[in-house]
């Protein structure tokens, strides 16, 4: 949600329209289609975009406003982890959504597509490495601090030096160990090729394969390697609570923006949801 609302109006919603797109390229990546599973892939995509315009949209455009009072004043920590939470919560949503569309095409896959999609991940988790493990200390810092105070600037708009000096700080106070996390994607990965192998050779029918995509992506959230978790925990309290510093240090301008910021957005999802679902651009 953030990563679009940095955008105007206008690329808000060509970003969501194209959203499809964008996850047909994705899916195709991993498991090469082809035409017939191709064609299916994309009128269930159309279906879960439909469903997620149609009910999912509203919805987030009522939490946005609720939240606008909150933004209003200043912030704790524990007020941004429940937001952070709710966002992980409507995904949860989505994701179920999602698998219940895309079973019937993860129960279709040949052996040659699994093969493919073991390759496509192992080079997905060499790009992580060169992404997130290779540049020095000093550079994971700067661009993770320079990802927080993008977050930060869409929200409350541009940061006096001071309060960039402090949110430095707070984003640096966070732990910082990329290996976990390309680690933790690699076990994702790996735990993704196993439970679509299972699919495919059990010949699952599509609820129950649903169901097997349901677990799978339970099994990411959290992670069951405790020392990974905790890393994750504390990630996320630190993000909260540098985010809970601007907030209090934020001024009647500042909070303003980012009212106003929750509201185009809402009102970009009010627009989104009232519009009629192209036909798929594929047909």
């Amino acid at each position: 949600m953030l990563t679009t609302a940095g955008c105007n109006g206008v690329a808000v919603q060509v970003s969501y329209r194209n959203a499809d797109l964008v996850a047909m390229s994705r899916v195709d990546k991993y498991l090469a289609l082809d035409d017939a599973q191709d064609a299916v892939a994309r009128r269930q995509m159309q279906q879960f975009f439909a469903w997620h315009r149609y009910e999912e949209l509203p919805e987030y455009s009522r939490w946005l406003r609720s939240l606008k009072p909150q933004f209003a004043r200043a912030m704790s920590t524990d007020e941004f982890e429940r937001v952070i939470a709710e966002l992980e919560r409507r995904a949860d949503r989505s994701v179920a959504r999602f698998a219940e569309e895309m079973a019937p095409v993860v129960t279709s896959l040949q052996p040659r597509q699994l093969a493919h999609m073991r390759k496509a991940m192992d080079e997905r988790t060499r790009e992580l490495t060169k992404e997130y493990i290779e540049p020095s200390p000093a550079k994971q810092r700067e661009e993770r601090y320079d990802d927080l105070l993008r977050v930060a600037e869409r929200i409350w708009g541009s940061l006096s030096a001071e309060q960039k000096r402090a949110l430095r700080a707070a984003s640096d106070a966070r732990p910082l160990d990329h290996a976990l996390f390309v680690a933790e994607r690699r076990r994702v990965q790996d735990d993704s090729v196993a439970t679509f192998t299972k699919v495919q050779k059990l010949a699952l029918p599509a609820p129950r394969a649903a169901g097997e995509l349901i677990a799978l992506y339970d099994r990411t959230r959290p992670s069951p390697d405790p020392m990974r978790r905790a890393y994750f925990d504390q990630v996320m309290r630190g993000s909260a609570a540098a985010l809970a510093q601007i907030s209090a240090s934020a001024t009647p301008a500042q909070r303003k923006h980012a009212q106003e910021f929750l509201e185009s957005l809402a009102t970009d999802f009010d627009e989104l949801s009232r519009r009629k679902v192209v036909a798929s651009r594929a047909e």
